[in-house]
């Protein structure tokens, strides 16, 4: 008994076998901590979700920022409130939050129009970012940080004169 597949079925054949064969490399991943537009400034983090724990952004500072003086008064602030710097880089800075039986890693990055904290990593917060889970103090670590840096910022001796 003879079968015949006709020409669509041949076809469909060797579509599926060039396809099978000939997959494509994966992708290959992007460096974050060194991921930055042509000028130099950093480029957001893309969260699984929108409004997603992953990027926040920062809003209590009128631009432009004059990004020598928010460098100093976040390092002022990460000391204050006991973050460790990891990474400093000119724009962004890499901190760490330690306390007993869990771990927070946080990237600042910031330009002279815009600022955002980017969350890394953690231990033992339940971190999900595709589900937009994460421990429940995050939103408040945050907040404290977002506080400290704007006050520091805005009573430094370089921004008195402006008031």
């Amino acid at each position: 008994m003879k079968k015949y597949f006709g020409l669509p079925g041949c076809l469909l054949v060797l579509t599926y076998i060039i396809s099978a064969c000939s997959s494509p490399p994966p992708p290959t991943p992007v460096d974050i901590t060194t991921y930055r537009d042509l000028n130099g400034k950093p480029i957001k983090k893309i969260p699984l979700q929108n409004g997603s724990f992953e990027v926040t952004q920062g809003a209590a500072l009128v631009f432009p920022i004059d990004m020598n003086l928010f460098h100093q008064t976040a390092l002022s602030a990460f000391a204050s409130l006991g973050y460790r710097i990891e990474k400093d880089e000119e724009g962004s800075i890499l901190v760490r939050l330690v306390k007993s039986g869990w771990w927070l890693q946080l990237r600042l990055c910031y330009w002279d129009d815009e600022y955002w904290y980017e969350y890394v990593d953690s231990k033992n917060l339940n971190a999900n970012p595709a589900k937009n889970r994460i421990h429940k103090n995050y939103y408040r670590w945050i907040a404290n940080l977002e506080k400290n840096i704007s006050q520091f910022y805005l009573n430094s001796p370089g921004m008195r004169q402006f008031r």
